[in-house]
């Protein structure tokens, strides 16, 4: 690549953004060369070309991935995006699509990872939970109320000990949202109506943990 000056780089990378994949490779190929060639930071490189700090980031992360392995550099985002793109459309189509397709892909794996996957669904668990469910809808209401009762000290204990992996969980989910939230500002695809969307969903969390962090510490004072 030509050397070619700070503002004719700058100046094209303004025009090219958020056109084509082909345009912004231009414009990650110009982002190393701002770089590589001119010693500019990633902030510099943001700031002059009014592309946001974590998109440069990412593609020139990108960038020097490719150059790593001797590749062509094809890719906007580091293949790590790829295989949280991959989870999410995996998900995607476990949530979505008609449980006979499902059935039929599952059926199609090998032996031992369907066995693996009836495992990891908790199969065994789903049969107790709904014969439970229909001997609880068969007792009275004072039946239950009474089986509550006598229950809940003897209850405490075990919910304690699932509290530990439900918390797992959530932090399953929330670096998974992470992952996601990456590959939406890797690729430049995060509309002001989405991060507001975000936005909401994260308020409403961090009351969640808000409440939840009194009432441990309240815990934790008696």
């Amino acid at each position: 690549m030509m050397n070619t000056t700070e503002s004719a780089l700058v100046a094209d990378i303004k025009a090219r953004y958020r056109r084509s994949t082909e345009d912004k490779l231009v414009i990650q190929r110009e982002m190393a060369a701002l770089r590589d060639e001119h010693g500019w930071g990633p902030s510099r490189i943001a700031a002059e070309t009014d592309v946001p700090l974590a998109t440069v980031k990412v593609w020139l992360g990108a960038w020097d991935e490719a150059v790593r392995s001797g590749a062509k550099v094809s890719r906007l985002t580091p293949t790590g995006f790829q295989a949280a793109s991959d989870r999410r459309v995996a998900r995607r189509i476990l949530e979505s699509e008609p449980l006979e397709q499902v059935e039929q892909m599952i059926a199609g794996l090998p032996p031992e990872r369907k066995k693996a996957i009836a495992a990891a669904a908790g199969h065994g668990y789903l049969g107790a939970r709904q014969e439970r469910d229909e001997a609880e809808a068969r007792r009275t209401p004072a039946e239950r109320r009474e089986a509550e009762l006598a229950g809940e000290e003897l209850a405490r204990p075990a919910r304690q000990a699932v509290a530990g992996f439900a918390s797992l969980g959530i932090v399953g989910h929330l670096e998974q949202a992470t992952d996601e939230l990456d590959e939406l500002i890797g690729d430049a695809s995060l509309t002001p109506d989405a991060l507001r969307a975000i936005a909401r969903a994260d308020a409403r969390w961090r009351e969640r943990l808000e409440l939840a962090e009194a009432m441990t510490v309240g815990r934790e004072e008696r």
